[in-house]
């Protein structure tokens, strides 16, 4: 049974699909912040999730894990981080920090590696492992399902439940900056995510995969050979309810994930052995008092 996780889970994942690219080694830097703030928190804040940057040079991240942190410092989706102990997912932190307001993006991912040196005691190795994981391939051939298509010049409105066009989602704050720097071509058009249905703009097909790796919790690697961008919808079954939601969307067209990959996108999600840079944690600490 492929398994959905939580929608913060996913949500949050997917924050690191746009928020990293996937190279990148462990190397040590010299790069850090002005000033940082940890704390443990227990219960999620309203507002912002993920990890964003704001003007002046402010670091938030109000409700994040310790492997969260580690995905997005070392560029690596969340299937790709590997080991240490079982808190690394469990316990969750409030972090505000601040550096130079000129920082780039890289620098940033880099101040938070020397955070989670100094004060997680982080050490990590890098390895090719094989992990059980899909290949996505095209299922009928050259024809696409009925669900993916190629985009056209002007992005266009998300659709779900039947098609119901969907008002697009709202434009970022000003300066608003969630550490985008994807080495993967991020879409040009809006995405739109709700519990069991995902909409997507402008995607490259690579895009695509790395998205499903999020909703799986496993590897995707993209053997479809398809060039460009396109705007997928895809509608599958989700047993979360969440309180953003009335209800998760089952029945219906809310088929499992790979079944609703093949017969709305036209992709076939193989199950295979995928080889993976991954990130292993060797050794971490509960991170220092402020």
């Amino acid at each position: 049974m492929v398994k959905i996780e939580p929608v913060r889970q996913i949500v949050s994942h997917l924050l690191v699909v746009l928020a990293v690219g996937l190279g990148g080694s462990p190397q040590l830097t010299e790069e850090a912040f002005d000033v940082a703030s940890i704390r443990p928190v227990s219960a999620e804040p309203d507002g912002t999730m993920g990890i964003v940057v704001l003007p002046g040079g402010r670091f938030r991240a109000p409700f994040v894990t310790a492997r969260e942190l580690i995905e997005v410092a070392y560029s690596r989706l969340p299937t790709h981080v590997v080991g240490g102990p079982s808190w690394l997912d469990e316990a969750h932190f409030s972090i505000e920090a601040r550096s130079s307001p000129g920082a780039t993006r890289s620098q940033v991912r880099q101040m938070i590696r020397s955070l989670l040196g100094e004060r997680f005691s982080l050490a990590v190795h890098e390895e090719t492992r094989v992990l059980s994981g899909f290949t996505l391939s095209l299922a009928r051939g050259d024809r696409l399902g009925p669900r993916l298509r190629r985009t056209p010049a002007v992005c266009t409105p998300f659709s779900y439940r039947g098609d119901v066009p969907a008002a697009p989602a709202p434009p970022a704050p000003p300066g608003f900056d969630e550490l985008i720097d994807f080495d993967l071509e991020r879409p040009r058009c809006p995405t739109l995510l709700l519990a069991g249905h995902w909409s997507v703009r402008g995607a490259t097909l690579q895009f695509l995969a790395a998205t499903l790796a999020a909703f799986l919790g496993q590897p995707v690697a993209n053997h479809t050979e398809l060039a460009g961008e396109f705007d997928a919808d895809l509608t599958f079954a989700s047993s979360v309810v969440n309180s953003d939601f009335d209800a998760p969307l089952t029945g219906g067209d809310g088929a499992p994930i790979r079944t609703a990959v093949t017969e709305q996108l036209g992709l076939r999600l193989n199950p295979s052995q995928v080889p993976v840079a991954v990130v292993v944690v060797d050794h971490v600490n509960r991170p220092t008092e402020n």
